[in-house]
Parts: C-alpha cells; sequence; structure tokens
C-alpha cells in the first residue's frame, strides 16, 4: 500500500485551514456588510428585498409607497422615495429605508450612498434624507444629513452635551445626484468625517449619543421632514455599508 508523504498530509491540513477561516470571515460579514445597487431589488410588502436580505420602508404622513425606477442620469435603476403634500391630520412626513439597525457604540463604520433630491426644501423646515437614531430613544438621532433651503445641506450632531450642532454645509444641486461617503463612530468620543464627491469635506471628533439609552442605532436613509405643502422626491442607489473606505467607495 502506498503511504502518504509527510508534506502532502501537511499541505492538506494547511488547506483545509484556511478555508475554515475564508468560511467563518464570509458568514461573519454577511449579515453586517452589503451593497444595495437596485438593479436587481425588488419591491414586497416587508420592503426592500436584495440579495435574499430585506430593507424595510417605513411611511408616515404624506410618505408614499417605494418604487423602484431606471433612471437615466444614473444608468440604473434606482429606488425612489416620494412624500405629498402633508395630510392635515399628521404633523410630519415619512419615507425611510431601513438600512442596518445594528449600528454599535464605540467602533468605526462606514456609509456610501448616491442621492438625488427633487423639490423644495421650506425655509425654517427640518428635513433628514438619513439618520442614525439611538435605540430606545424619542429623541432626534444623535447623527444625521439634513436637507436646507437653497440647495443645501448639513452634517448634523447631537448629544446630551449639545442638541444640536451644525457641523458642515456645502452645496446639494437640485435633480443631480451627489456621492456621499460617511465615516463615523457613535458614542461619548465620538467621530465622523465626510466625503462629498470623492473630496473630503469635514472631519468632526464630537459626542455623539444621548445619556441612559442603549449604546446601539437604528441607520436609515429617505425622506423624514417637518410637514409641507410640497411634494417632495428622492432618489437613491449604491447604499453600502463597510468597515473601510474602500468597502464603500464606487
Amino acid at each position: 500500500m502506498r503511504r502518504s508523504k509527510p508534506w502532502l498530509a501537511g499541505t492538506l491540513r494547511l488547506i483545509a485551514v484556511f478555508a475554515a477561516l475564508i468560511a467563518l470571515t464570509g458568514e461573519a460579514s454577511a449579515d453586517t456588510y452589503y451593497s444595495l445597487e437596485m438593479d436587481p431589488a425588488k419591491l414586497t410588502a416587508k420592503g426592500l428585498r436584495e440579495d435574499k436580505r430585506v430593507f424595510p420602508i417605513r411611511r408616515e404622513g404624506g410618505g408614499t409607497r417605494a418604487k423602484i425606477v431606471r433612471d437615466a442620469s444614473a444608468g440604473s435603476k434606482v429606488l425612489e422615495l416620494n412624500a405629498s403634500p402633508t395630510p392635515t391630520a399628521s404633523a410630519k412626513d415619512r419615507s425611510e429605508l431601513r438600512i442596518y439597525s445594528g449600528i454599535n457604540f464605540n467602533r468605526t463604520w462606514f456609509l456610501g450612498m448616491r442621492v438625488r433630491p427633487i423639490g423644495i426644501v421650506e425655509d425654517g423646515a427640518w428635513h433628514l434624507f438619513m439618520q442614525c437614531h439611538q435605540t430606545g430613544s424619542q429623541l432626534p438621532p444623535p447623527l444625521s444629513l439634513n436637507l436646507e433651503t437653497g440647495d443645501r445641506f448639513s452634517l448634523i450632531a447631537r448629544s446630551s452635551d449639545d442638541a444640536y450642532e451644525r457641523l458642515w454645509t456645502g452645496p446639494m444641486a437640485q435633480g443631480k445626484w451627489t456621492d456621499i461617503i460617511m465615516s463615523f463612530r457613535m458614542g461619548e468620543k465620538g467621530y465622523v468625517r465626510l466625503w462629498v464627491n470623492g473630496r473630503s469635506v469635514t472631519t468632526q471628533r464630537v459626542p455623539l449619543r444621548w445619556d441612559g439609552f442603549e449604546d446601539r442605532c437604528v441607520l436609515k436613509t429617505g425622506i423624514y421632514r417637518a410637514a409641507s405643502k410640497r411634494p417632495f422626491q428622492m432618489r437613491f442607489d449604491n447604499i453600502r455599508l463597510g468597515d473601510s473606505y474602500r468597502d464603500v467607495a464606487r
């Protein structure tokens, strides 16, 4: 009977170890990091479905049903979220996609997305298109991206130390796509860095948490605004969550 060569047996053991490590890595990251490209996505009664994962969509007030449409300027299908004029019985409108509900504090996350606003933000009205809402609180989100009057948007921080801090403001042209990447760490030693269309525009170290609540956030994007008499539309594409800039850059 032919005996196995020692070096061959050792090599096979190494291959098995590496295969196991790769499998574990893939399994661990599959529940955390993903990319929403929209082309293969489907809308169901439970929300947006892509690659066997469902992303719930919440509607309130004038928020209407989500659509997946082909956008000529993007050259692909995109997610379209709309709000009609706010009904008289409501104080706000919401049409929001839940990206991830397990944003833990004291670690760095990276979020990338393309956004295209279509509509007018009324003077003095609050209007969020991204928020990281602290679990268990009914308070405003510690971190958000807000649309502003005059085709602009802002990076907003909130905490028990400062209930509202505008960290940065810049232009966001109506009807055009804007590429956004944000690196952030929630918590008392909060951190956020923002890139717009590939250019780093601000880096801030500020508290990003409310005291007395769970150290976890729900990450959402879409339309969440004060009552308005005007309709509004946001289009989204290439929503990505990762642990490095390279994970989420287009």
